[in-house]
C-alpha cells in the first residue's frame, strides 16, 4: 500500500497536478482593515476621480451621492443641480437620515453652502452622530470650513493629474477612518 501511495504522488509531482498549499493569512506589502459604513457625499469632482471614489467606497460598504450629479455611474445616488444645495440634498438627508463624509474640490464654490446645509438637516436629528461631519478637501489649497467640521486635506495640483487617481482615492479612504481626523496629505 506504501509503494503505490508513493508512485501516485511521484506521478502527481511529474505532472504537475497538485499545486502547492500556501498558508493563510494577510499578503505581504497589503495592509487590511475593517472600514465601517458612511454615508459619502462626493462633491464637484472630476468624472473619472468620481467613478473610482464610487467603486472604492461602494465595495466597503458605505453609500455614496454624488453632487451635482454628472453622468449615470453605477452604485452611486446621483443629485440633480438647481446650485441651491438646501434644496438639492434634501432628498439624500430625509433619505439617508445624515451625511458623514463629504469630498470635494477645495475651491469649490457651493461646498460650505452644502456642509451648513447638512450641518442645519443636523440639528433637526434627534440623536447626534458620533463620527462627526468630515470635509476631505482636494486641492492646491486648504479651505477655512467651520469648527464643526473635521477637515483633511490632500494637497495636489490642479487640474488633477490622471496618475494621481492611483495615490488620491486610497488616501481619500485612509482620511476616512475615524482616527484622521485633521489630517494633511501631500502628493
Amino acid at each position: 500500500m506504501a509503494d503505490n501511495y508513493l508512485e501516485r504522488k511521484m506521478e502527481e509531482h511529474r505532472r504537475g497536478a497538485s499545486p502547492r498549499k500556501t498558508s493563510v493569512g494577510p499578503t505581504k506589502g497589503k495592509l487590511s482593515f475593517n472600514f465601517p459604513p458612511r454615508r459619502v457625499l462626493l462633491f464637484d469632482l472630476d468624472e473619472n476621480l468620481t467613478a473610482r471614489l464610487v467603486q472604492a467606497y461602494g465595495e466597503t460598504g458605505c453609500r455614496v451621492a454624488v453632487y451635482p450629479g454628472i453622468t449615470s455611474i453605477d452604485g452611486a445616488r446621483l443629485i440633480s443641480s438647481t446650485n441651491n444645495p438646501s434644496t438639492d440634498l434634501t432628498g439624500v438627508l430625509n433619505a439617508w437620515g445624515d451625511i458623514d463624509i463629504v469630498v470635494a474640490l477645495s475651491n469649490s464654490q457651493l461646498v460650505d453652502n452644502s456642509i451648513q446645509t447638512i450641518l442645519t438637516h443636523r440639528e433637526l436629528l434627534p440623536y447626534p452622530n458620533d463620527y462627526g461631519l468630515r470635509l476631505i478637501a482636494i486641492g492646491e489649497t486648504n479651505p477655512l470650513i467651520s469648527d464643526n467640521v473635521t477637515t483633511c486635506f490632500i494637497e495636489t495640483k490642479q487640474p488633477i493629474p490622471s496618475d494621481a487617481f492611483q495615490k488620491i482615492v486610497p488616501s481619500v479612504l485612509f482620511l476616512s477612518l475615524n482616527d484622521m481626523a485633521n489630517t494633511n496629505i501631500k502628493l
